[in-house]
């Protein structure tokens, strides 16, 4: 800032600024990220003739990038009267930084095609915006033609991209082939093993690189905390922690916030939270995420939730990370109000956009609290999508039996150019398993084999059990519909066979002795009748609530009331002339104390209006159970 007054007092004086002191003027703004201080300089080295400066220019498109500026940079890069390398680079990594992919593909091609003599750093910046196998290969086979795998530096980031994108053996060997290593050579190593699962052979490394007599950082040691946390093994984690203590190394707030993690992950959620009281860091956005991460982890949603709030009013401010994970706590445990809050709270900061990680937490917490409308009209909002938001909204879909809207958005998902992963498949496919899904999980299948990911075993398994649970749903369906036939003899043969069909597909029937379900699988056990009985069932819903003495009536659309009514006023509908014998009530009886469901049953539509319902109802008051929901259905 002192130099940038002095700039100004020079200018106020009528000193001219001559090339040299115009380019530490541009680095002045380059550092301070001050945008419009750069635009002044431009104009002003405009104006003195001296705009098309290399080095200047390179100052201007550092502050650009810093600012987010890429059209900026775009306008720089040709009014350049030499170009250079090094200018190349800045601003190949302003692209980058601002996610311009294809605009620093392009311009590292131009960079690789002009024939300079590049540097370390050069080579560097060109490294970190490789995505793919073939990209690194072709720029690692570039570095060995002009013989710069001597560099230190270029070797560890090497090691680090192919470590990135799955090639762990390519990082290895480059690791062991290394002409001089630093502990960055080793950490990049480590990081790399611990990526790719392999935490046994991480230790192997920080054994040699102890062995070594390298001096341990921060890095090296916050990676083999992470292999601890990958073997969730907490003795090695106590050694490390032991031995970062005696290196001094708490002092860093992300090696306290690994330990952290690290006690949560091995289940040891008491370690962590007396490690995160005694923390050198109050009020510390790492620590406070890490631990809340945990309770999660060590499913203790509650305990987050109020930790986040005890550190909010102390003036804590959350990042997306912090939002996401506690909008992962309010799904956890159905505290729908509470996540409406949050997400009230991130539309009034502007920043529910911003983020894809919050908006798929949000997505989750509208699905998973059963809101369906709510969650689709959330997403459809959003500015972007991976694929964990398709995905987490098909599965939504797929709960609430609307198959035929999963089919739309998967086939939106393969044309925005999304693909999903072998966990994605398997997420989706595990939901897949009734007959309404079925046609989705078909589809999948068809994708999965285009997608060279049938081999796959965690893919595979998935598609088996898919099969396999909808093969056993679809003989069940073929039963009961030759049990419900109508040339059988008797009303009471009928009654027997429908009875004795849904019991075999999983059905529990009215038992005295025992709670057998909770309340909420009522509706599974409803919505598991319908799908076996085909895609054109009729539902309609009568629920009574004794306790009350009220009785609410849900039929074709039209609702009723009734007050102080008596039992078999709520059957009325029953005796419509409509009604044939091809349907049949389940009733579900619930007791006082803690609404367990004490049994169901399912009753021929036909006996019920000739025996009538008084006795079903006087059974369950005389049992003093709360309520009795009945749900009659129409094949």
């Amino acid at each position: 800032m002192e130099a940038v007054e002095l700039c100004q007092d020079m200018h106020r004086v009528g000193m001219a600024m001559d090339v040299v002191t115009l380019r530490v003027v541009a680095g002045v703004a380059a550092i301070l990220g001050a945008f419009e201080f750069c635009r002044n300089v431009h104009v002003y080295a405009l104006k003195v003739g001296l705009g098309r400066d290399c080095f200047v220019v390179s100052e201007l498109i550092k502050s650009a990038g810093k600012a987010g500026e890429t059209q900026y940079i775009k306008k720089l890069v040709p009014a350049v009267r030499r170009h250079t390398a090094s200018l190349y680079s800045l601003a190949i990594s302003g692209y980058h930084s601002n996610g311009c992919q294809g605009e620093a593909v392009k311009l590292a091609e131009v960079l690789l095609s002009s024939g300079f003599n590049l540097r370390e750093g050069d080579l560097v910046t060109v490294l970190n915006i490789c995505h793919s196998k073939k990209e690194v290969q072709q720029i690692h086979a570039y570095i060995f033609r002009t013989g710069n795998l001597s560099y230190t530096n270029v070797c560890n980031s090497l090691i680090s991209i192919y470590s990135e994108i799955g090639s762990l053996i390519h990082a290895e060997s480059i690791f062991k082939t290394m002409q001089s290593r630093d502990v960055i050579s080793w950490t990049a190593v480590m990081a790399g093993c611990i990526k790719n699962l392999q935490y046994e052979k991480a230790f192997g490394y920080f054994s040699e690189l102890r062995n070594s007599g390298e001096p341990l950082d921060q890095h090296s040691v916050a990676n083999i905390i992470n292999a601890c946390t990958g073997l969730e093994d907490m003795y090695k984690g106590k050694q490390i922690h032991s031995l970062a203590l005696k290196l001094g190394l708490l002092l860093s707030d992300f090696i306290s916030a690994s330990l952290v993690n690290m006690y949560a992950k091995c289940h040891h959620i008491e370690g962590a939270a007396q490690l995160f009281s005694n923390t050198l860091f109050p009020q510390n956005l790492v620590m406070v995420n890490a631990m809340i991460s945990g309770y999660c982890w060590n499913f203790l949603p509650q305990k987050a939730l109020l930790l986040f709030c005890r550190e909010y009013r102390s003036g804590l401010c959350p990042d997306h990370f912090t939002f996401s994970t506690v909008l992962g706590a309010c799904a956890d445990i159905g505290a729908k109000g509470a996540g409406e809050q949050i997400h009230g709270h991130l539309v009034k900061i502007g920043s529910e956009y911003l983020d894809v990680v919050a908006g798929n937490a949000i997505i989750n917490l509208y699905v998973k609290c059963g809101c369906i409308a709510s969650a689709c009209r959330f997403f459809h909002s959003m500015r972007g999508w991976n694929i964990n938001s398709y995905a987490m909204l098909m599965l939504g879909y797929i709960q609430n039996r609307c198959s035929d809207e999963a089919l739309q958005l998967f086939s939106k998902m393969q044309h925005s150019g999304l693909h999903a992963n072998r966990v994605t498949f398997a997420r989706i496919l595990r939901g897949c398993a009734d007959l309404y899904a079925i046609r989705l999980g078909r589809q999948l299948h068809a994708s999965i084999i285009k997608m060279g990911l049938i081999s796959d075993v965690y893919v595979a398994n998935a598609l088996v059990g898919m099969y396999k649970k909808s093969e056993g749903w679809v003989e069940s369906k073929r039963d009961s519909k030759e049990t419900l036939a109508p040339e059988q003899d008797t009303k009471e043969t009928e009654q027997r066979d429908i009875r004795s069909t849904l019991e075999e597909i999983g059905l529990f029937k009215l038992e005295e002795e025992k709670d057998v379900q909770t309340f909420a699988d009522a509706r599974k056990v409803y919505t598991r009748a319908a799908s076996v009985l085909g895609h054109d069932l009729r539902t309609h819903s009568v629920i009574g609530n004794w306790k009350n003495d009220r009785v609410l009536l849900n039929h074709k659309n039209s609702e009723y009331q009734e007050n102080g009514g008596e039992p078999v006023k709520l059957f009325a509908l029953l005796q419509e002339d409509s009604m044939k014998s091809d349907k049949f009530v389940l009733l579900v009886i619930t007791d006082n104390s803690n609404l367990k469901t004490k049994g169901a049953g399912f009753i021929n539509a036909e006996l019920v209006r000739r025996s009538g319902m008084p006795t079903l109802f006087k059974y369950s008051k005389e049992r003093n159970y709360c309520g009795c929901h009945a749900h009659y259905l129409s094949t």
